[in-house]
């Protein structure tokens, strides 16, 4: 019994380490609208606003957020550091304003960790 132990003992400390997975539950919420005076669309040089925010998953705490202005029949991409994240933001908003999406990118290093996308119509 007492070689038996040995030998396990012996066993575990040759195997390799292998690192825990990480812990990484994140939400990403992505916003796009027109901006809003009164419930009219005013008229103005950047009249849409998109936002992606990063959570963790299950609460309420913010990693990270991205805010980009846009004009009808733009793309708008922005790169932005959060912490060990790296947040890749895109926006475009079509020529006529009625349709808008939006991709957002989380990653750590070279791994990524969430992806989420985003497709909006608007009325007027």
């Amino acid at each position: 019994m007492k070689n038996l132990s040995l030998a396990v003992i012996l066993l575990v400390a040759t195997l390799p380490l292998v690192p825990a997975p990480p812990n990484e539950a994140l939400a990403v919420r992505i916003d796009i609208k027109p901006r809003m005076s009164r419930g009219i669309i005013p008229v103005r040089t950047m009249p849409y606003h998109a936002t992606a925010t990063v959570l963790e998953a299950g609460t309420s705490k913010v990693i990270g957020t991205v805010g980009l202005d846009l004009q009808p029949g733009q793309t708008i991409a922005r790169t932005e550091e959060a912490g060990r994240y790296k947040i890749r933001f895109q926006s475009k908003i079509a020529a006529n304003g009625l349709r808008a999406a939006a991709v957002a990118t989380v990653s750590r290093g070279e791994q990524l960790v969430t992806q989420q996308t985003s497709d909006v119509s608007f009325e007027r």
